[in-house]
């Protein structure tokens, strides 16, 4: 980042103020970004590069970008049971009109909700599927795509740093413009704990604490 010194000298507090908001949020989104998608090289390896996901196969003749109650199920059947109480759905935004729309048929009757949205302030701040908080992110991939919606327990994946954000700056990198540069460095690296799906003592499946959904296209 780079500030005038005319920046610095007219309201150095509220630039002080406004420089650390905007270092943090970056910082939060590139790492966040990592956590999901990174590639692992000098970089956190995501989970959607991960070989420790499962991916759940949309149904026979299921429609291009939807989301189908049976696809939830089948996707809660593959999340690692003691990994369960800690995951939570990460989605991104595009599919909330499908999600609202989900219900499970009972009877000829009508159907169950399967999709609960938020309750208000007295309630859930989140809206949940199987009881989980579903939380809308930027990381997850649009609607259709494997990675648009994503049940995962992040309890699962390992992360380490050294130290927090480190800051430095240097008046002469940019001393004919005037400017001062400012250089902020995070060193963390992070991974699923698992290199693979697990297969259950009794059973078939694998099961993992990363599933998400296959491409519907």
């Amino acid at each position: 980042m780079y500030l005038t010194e005319e920046l610095i000298n007219d309201n150095g507090m509220a630039l002080e103020s406004y420089v650390n908001k905007k270092v943090t949020e970056e910082m939060e989104f590139v790492l966040g970004e990592s956590i999901f998608n990174g590639n692992g090289v000098s970089k956190p390896l995501g989970i959607m590069q991960s070989t420790a996901r499962v991916s759940v196969p949309k149904e026979a003749g299921q429609a291009a970008n939807t989301i189908l109650a049976e696809n939830i199920l089948n996707m809660w059947s593959r999340m690692k049971a003691s990994s369960r109480m800690n995951a939570a759905w990460f989605i991104n935004q595009d599919t909330e009109p499908q999600l609202h729309q989900m219900s499970l048929g009972v009877s000829t009757a009508g159907g169950q909700l399967v999709y609960m949205p938020p309750s208000g302030l007295s309630d859930n701040s989140y809206a949940t599927l199987m009881g989980r908080p579903v939380i809308p992110t930027e990381f997850n991939e649009t609607l259709g795509t494997e990675g648009d919606i994503m049940l995962a327990s992040l309890d699962d994946y390992i992360t380490i740093s050294k130290g927090g954000i480190e800051q430095a700056e240097s008046m002469h990198v940019e001393f004919l413009t005037d400017q001062l540069a400012l250089r902020f460095i995070m060193r963390i690296d992070g991974k699923p704990w698992e290199t693979q799906p697990l297969t259950p003592y009794k059973g078939t499946a694998t099961q993992s604490s990363f599933v998400t959904l296959a491409t519907r296209a």
